[in-house]
């Protein structure tokens, strides 16, 4: 397990959306609440949420791991009327390459991430 720095995890959080397309895939998706963390693996995620699409996904993780490459997770949130919350993983995708990520979030999700 490595140990992060938050300027660390920071600019692999931004490396990862620009792999995405950046303000361009912003654009497109209507992405939105973008945020990232380091997980109980010491791995950074970048987490946001996207409108329901076709297979109620809402939320997308995408997570750095130590091979280099990423995991993808497409998961459907939403809050109860108790105010608990519910989280159901719609579809994962281990040890992508950095250019399978905008197609793998379009063939999960429906939505372009450009013309």
């Amino acid at each position: 397990m490595r140990t992060e720095n938050t300027n660390y995890s920071k600019e692999v959080a931004e490396t990862i959306l620009q792999q995405l397309g950046g303000r361009r895939f912003i654009m497109m998706t209507g992405a939105h609440h973008f945020s990232y963390y380091v997980n109980e693996n010491g791995n950074t995620v970048l987490k946001f949420k996207i409108e329901e699409s076709k297979s109620l996904i809402n939320t997308v993780l995408i997570e750095y791991n130590p091979l280099d490459l990423y995991n993808m997770h497409f998961l459907q949130v939403s809050v109860k009327q108790d105010f608990t919350f519910f989280s159901k993983t719609v579809l994962s995708h281990s040890n992508v390459y950095c250019d399978q990520l905008e197609e793998l979030f379009t063939d999960a999700t429906g939505l372009y991430t450009r013309l």
